[in-house]
């Protein structure tokens, strides 16, 4: 991650309802999602947002930094 170019926001409440939305739907699907593993006592408490964009004069590419 670029140090330089990361931004932490506070969830909007509407992040917040799909959060919960999201929570109900793996906890009610564990078994149907294959996620017997999972652990999921505790609810997200975070959103990592990935932009992907692509036109002319932007660049060609990007990647993740390990």
């Amino acid at each position: 991650m670029d140090p330089h170019n990361f931004v932490t926001r506070s969830l909007s409440d509407g992040m917040i309802f799909m959060i919960e939305d999201m929570y109900k739907m793996l906890t009610n699907n564990h078994k149907l999602l294959n996620m017997k593993g999972v652990d999921l006592s505790t609810k997200f408490n975070h959103c990592t947002v990935l932009l992907y964009y692509a036109g002319e004069g932007l660049k060609k590419s990007t990647s993740l930094a390990n």
